[in-house]
């Protein structure tokens, strides 16, 4: 492909997801498409579907290749520009996309709903691109980018369907919710394709040489990892408890002095989504890192898997961060909480720590293969 095909593409993606503040505009100017939470629902989903359509037209006459996922991609472009909008909303710094806390997803008028927002509309939104650009161009998604987002996106539906439903604002779900549909499914299938895909490779690995990589030494930064591991698997097993209201009096003052926010003493609106959160550390986090001390050593498939698990971790982490550091009031700046400073070195280190695992899980099986 000419690098001014590639150029045209580039452009025709970002112009594909400003439709956001041309469909938020036109709100403005005739009320009836905002007026309901019906109207809210329906306009978001003839807005997708028109997108989605429109894409596969537009691209194919563009010469690209012809996908069901790039014209996904293309769409949910539109939609995490629009949370671009919605999470400047929050906070005051524009009115355009404000009535979709009335009649849309109410739920995210809190901190960690703001987190979410934004994180959808930058860090989701630049994979989308790069995940779409590579469909067009190469007629697959990019594997790491793909497992990044899918693990994101997994991780991010449980806690807040899961946590609108049983949160603060359990009694004012509306049809919006509906919207999430595509992020529930798609993401798996995502998962399921890569890792289906690459895992084929992994698979040509024969005994001599899975036998030669498990003979390597244990060196420093496999039992820095170990630890890591172990360190993870007790932290979310203690956290799942205190959470749900030991009376402990170690737990009791866990909730008081190192995660004030674990508790729903204090009648926070983020509550549901943070709780949730960390019960999911326990039962989805928890299997991969006793899968990752059974292995020890990483392998292709272990990497793939650590690649997933990065991107979990850095949804969960940013928005539990936020959520948790602080709250919100009303349309205006976010009001910070104090917290400890283990929260901080805990949370941080659950943030950054998967990742640079995954990187060294990558490079590791990189070395192996130029050893031998």
């Amino acid at each position: 492909m000419k690098k001014n095909q590639k150029a045209l593409l580039v452009v025709t993606l970002l112009v594909f997801s400003l439709q956001a503040a041309t469909v938020l505009q036109l709100c403005e100017y005739f009320p009836f498409l905002k007026s309901s939470p019906n109207a809210v629902v329906t306009l978001g989903v003839g807005s997708l579907v028109a997108l989605f359509g429109l894409s596969f037209y537009i691209f194919h006459h563009m010469g690209h290749h012809l996908s069901i996922l790039g014209a996904f991609f293309t769409a949910v472009l539109w939609s995490a520009t629009i949370d671009s909008f919605l999470a400047a909303a929050l906070v005051g710094w524009t009115d355009l996309g404000k009535f979709y806390y009335d009649h849309g997803e109410e739920y995210f008028k809190t901190s960690w709903g703001f987190a979410a927002l934004l994180w959808d509309g930058t860090f989701h939104y630049a994979l989308q691109f790069y995940i779409a650009y590579s469909v067009y161009t190469q007629g697959k998604p990019h594997a790491i980018a793909s497992l990044v987002w899918a693990g994101s996106i997994i991780n991010s539906m449980p806690v807040l369907l899961i946590g609108a439903a049983t949160g603060s604002f359990s009694e004012t779900i509306k049809p919006a919710t509906a919207l999430n549909a595509p992020y529930v499914l798609v993401p798996i299938m995502i998962a399921k394709l890569v890792l289906t895909d690459e895992g084929h490779e992994a698979s040509h690995t024969n005994k001599k040489q899975e036998e030669a990589i498990a003979s390597l030494p244990v060196g420093f930064a496999s039992l820095f990892w170990i630890n890591f591991h172990v360190v993870a698997i007790t932290l979310h097993i203690w956290r799942a408890i205190v959470v749900l209201e030991c009376n402990a009096p170690a737990a009791q003052q866990w909730r008081q002095d190192v995660e004030i926010l674990s508790s729903d003493d204090d009648g926070s609106i983020s509550f549901g989504f943070l709780r949730i959160q960390l019960l999911q550390y326990l039962f989805y986090y928890v299997p991969f890192h006793a899968y990752c001390l059974w292995k020890v050593t990483p392998d292709r498939t272990m990497s793939l898997w650590a690649t997933f698990m990065a991107g979990g971790y850095l949804q969960g982490q940013s928005t539990f961060l936020v959520g948790a550091a602080f709250d919100w009031v009303g349309f205006g700046p976010l009001v910070s909480i104090a917290q400890s400073n283990m929260f901080w070195v805990l949370n941080v280190g659950l943030l950054i720590l998967p990742g640079i695992f995954a990187v060294w899980c990558w490079r590791s099986v990189t070395l192996d293969r130029t050893m031998r």
